[in-house]
């Protein structure tokens, strides 16, 4: 499906070669855009790109980009349960949640509490009952599939920038669009897509008089 802007545009100083999971793995995002997510950003006008950028880095320019993108409006119910419930199981913090939630459940052996659960603990805090649990808790306080989205991030994955955007990105959910003060901003789960981009030099000149 392709997006309304038919170019985005993302601003940086640091010079790299592509965009990169691994990134999000040592980085927290300090960009002003925090309350959506982790994720690679895209703004429809060039000037805020070059904001991030001055006065000297890089301007990576997408062109009609096309995935399966959501919007603001995209219903929760576009998308089936399997696919937020596998979003779910694939957290590390699923028992941490769900023992905060007041269940008082033992995983069992050498419980990691920076991994996934294994098939066997999985099973012994109550299996899939688990996940329908954890699902209905998060759909009740959610009105579309990005605040559904962006509620399973807050709980499950806020540490865990490079994981959500890797799991997100294995259910089928390549980014969204969002509105932002007349602008569109599109964060993209997908780094193929945001490698589709072109990188150009950019340096700021100060305007004629």
């Amino acid at each position: 499906m392709a997006q309304e802007a038919n170019k985005y545009f993302h601003g940086t100083k640091l010079n790299f070669d592509s965009f990169e999971y691994s990134y999000m793995d040592t980085n927290r995002f300090n960009t002003g855009l925090d309350a959506y997510g982790p994720g690679f950003y895209f703004a429809s006008e060039v000037q805020t790109a070059e904001g991030f950028a001055y006065p000297e880095g890089w301007i990576w320019e997408l062109n009609s980009p096309s995935g399966n993108f959501i919007t603001e409006s995209t219903p929760i119910r576009q998308f089936s349960e399997d696919i937020y419930k596998s979003i779910i199981k694939s957290s590390s913090n699923v028992f941490t949640f769900y023992q905060d939630m007041g269940n008082d459940v033992d995983p069992g052996g050498d419980y990691d509490y920076d991994s996934p659960l294994t098939d066997e603990q999985y099973e012994n805090i109550g299996g899939d009952s688990v996940i329908d649990y954890i699902y209905e808790e998060i759909i009740s306080r959610s009105n579309s599939a990005i605040d559904f989205l962006h509620n399973i991030w807050s709980e499950l994955y806020k540490d865990n920038s490079g994981d959500w955007v890797r799991n997100v990105n294995k259910s089928g959910i390549d980014g969204y669009v969002v509105n932002l003060q007349g602008e569109k901003y599109l964060v993209l789960y997908n780094s193929s897509i945001a490698n589709s981009s072109i990188r150009k030099k950019y340096t700021y000149k100060e305007p004629s008089r």
